[in-house]
């Protein structure tokens, strides 16, 4: 049975696309590592591109079950800084594979047709996966549906790659569920960045989140090897939206 799932992954400007189309955008304090928490991951100048509003249209009709990006149309979430989805031959810290997780938690019954998320191509190759996963008792379990996804925007803002299927993914209200980004393992140099959310979803969803690490330098990170690992009270959330109906 085909499921129905759009998975887009998009850099959307901050500041410069607003000032194009003469939006308000919000004010962006700098970024700064909070003791105990994972590295932030800067973009690198190369990385400047055109920037152009978000494009949107697909979601019309759609019922947020789940959003965490601003309220500016075309500064959704921070393009500039992220937290990083390494593959194991990516130049991580400690050379350790990482994959990140996001919680969400859905207020009725819905089916998640569409996932969207601040993704970008950083380093190295560019195939990676995402998914929506159950949740293990507090951190990612059982993935629910898989997408294996390739060329992801490698530019500030705000290329998209996806992929359609036509049923969705049932959701149960109250319940909590993880969506995950990873790296293939038939790419283990790729690399990526998960762009962060505002302060102000911060303080409305909290900022919590899971690190899959793998590797013999995981336990100079702090982390278990070949298991989730949970982060929380971040400085910075994960800026992603479940839509569907």
């Amino acid at each position: 049975m085909r499921k129905t799932i759009a998975v887009i992954f998009a850099l959307f400007a901050l500041i410069g696309s607003n000032a194009a189309s003469g939006a308000t955008g919000p004010v962006v304090t700098r970024t700064a590592n909070k003791p105990n928490q994972p590295r932030i991951l800067q973009l690198p100048a190369a990385h400047n591109g055109v920037r152009v509003p978000r494009a949107d249209g697909a979601d019309a009709g759609l019922v947020k079950i789940f959003n965490n990006f601003t309220q500016y149309k075309n500064s959704p979430y921070w393009g500039w800084s992220g937290y990083a989805v390494l593959g194991p031959d990516a130049g991580g810290e400690a050379g350790a594979e990482q994959w990140l997780a996001a919680p969400f938690t859905p207020a009725a019954d819905h089916t998640a047709t569409k996932v969207e998320l601040a993704g970008l191509h950083y380093s190295g190759g560019n195939t990676f996966f995402v998914s929506i996963n159950s949740d293990a008792s507090g951190l990612p379990g059982k993935a629910l549906h898989t997408f294996h996804l390739k060329n992801l925007p490698s530019v500030v803002c705000c290329g998209v790659d996806g992929a359609v299927d036509t049923t969705g993914v049932k959701l149960q209200g109250g319940k909590q569920y993880w969506i995950v980004f990873g790296t293939n393992a038939n790419d283990t140099n790729a690399g990526a960045i998960w762009g962060f959310s505002e302060f102000a979803s911060v303080q409305e969803h909290g900022a919590n989140m899971a690190i899959y690490c793998v590797g013999t330098g995981c336990g100079q990170l702090g982390y278990k090897d070949n298991a989730w690992n949970p982060e929380q009270n971040l400085l910075y959330g994960l800026a992603f939206a479940v839509l569907g109906t």
